[in-house]
């Protein structure tokens, strides 16, 4: 997470293996999605860069993932061909 105003780095979001291909903002800005070709998404506070919780279980390397309007789910998209649907926790 970069401050626009300095360039300096405030923040990053670790635990993925492979390139991260995706990411999203909750609605109310407090949580990040990252999706990755190490087969897994994961979700992380914001303020504290803190790993909240990791979606694993695909196929394939996974491109996409995206809030529901509302912050309650997620969606996922992987080059197997699947889009899961998780409930944030």
């Amino acid at each position: 997470l970069f401050d626009v105003d300095t360039g300096s780095c405030d923040r990053t979001f670790q635990g993925h293996t492979l390139a991260v291909h995706s990411i999203a903002w909750s609605p109310d800005e407090s949580k990040v999605l990252t999706a990755s070709d190490d087969r897994s998404v994961r979700l992380f506070d914001v303020a504290l860069g803190d790993c909240l919780a990791t979606y694993e279980g695909f196929g394939e390397h996974v491109f996409g993932a995206v809030f529901s309007p509302d912050g309650s789910h997620i969606l996922t998209a992987s080059e197997d061909g699947m889009a899961k649907l998780f409930a944030v926790p």
